[in-house]
């Protein structure tokens, strides 16, 4: 088995009412009506495509009383591949398309410090080139709990949203043929 991390190279959060969390380009802000759009890039070598498993994880960060967060809130979100490219100004525009047949169902464990989603599907679908990578939009909606989460310009990098795909081997080259040769020289 084979392990590798990716890094996030593009992440933001912004509400359906135009409103760009840009005060803070440290933080995301999930549920109560706000979104986050996040992109990493895949692999593009051919030796990547017995993906077991892919699993998006972002890290929670400490926003007011946890007790307000938790009262009158469900932890149902969703994350779905993105149709068409994500900009923060969707409200005065058409909303980007999204992929229903990949849409990931997930809840969140207001105890843990961190979020772990199975992002299989949509990272199979990227890497066979049936669905183009546009990145991956994650909702809530006016009744989720609002979560915080560390960007992909948080000051610990540790801390910043990743991408791990879990392969059972990852081939980047292939095995040379061996052919027999004879080699005379003549003096």
């Amino acid at each position: 088995m084979s392990i590798i991390d990716l890094n996030c190279e593009k992440s933001f959060s912004a509400s359906p009412c135009c409103i760009f969390s840009c005060n803070d380009k440290n933080l995301l802000f999930l549920g109560n009506t706000y979104q986050i759009y996040l992109y990493f890039g895949m692999p593009s070598c051919t030796g990547f495509t017995n993906l077991t498993q892919a699993r998006l994880v972002l890290f929670k960060i400490p926003i007011g009383d946890p007790r307000n967060q938790m009262q009158c809130r469900h932890d149902q979100y969703c994350a779905y591949s993105l149709c068409d490219f994500f900009s923060v100004y969707n409200c005065m525009y058409a909303p980007p398309k999204i992929d229903e047949r990949l849409k990931v169902v997930f809840h969140d464990n207001p105890g843990c410090s961190y979020t772990e989603i199975n992002v299989t599907g949509i990272a199979r679908a990227w890497l066979n080139e049936s669905v183009e990578n546009k990145g991956i939009l994650i909702t809530g909606d006016e009744c989720t709990r609002c979560i915080a989460y560390a960007s992909d310009r948080y000051a610990i990098p540790g801390m910043r949203p990743m991408l791990r795909l879990t392969y059972d081997t990852i081939e980047l080259c292939r095995p040379l043929n061996v052919s027999p040769c004879i080699v005379e020289v003549n003096a």
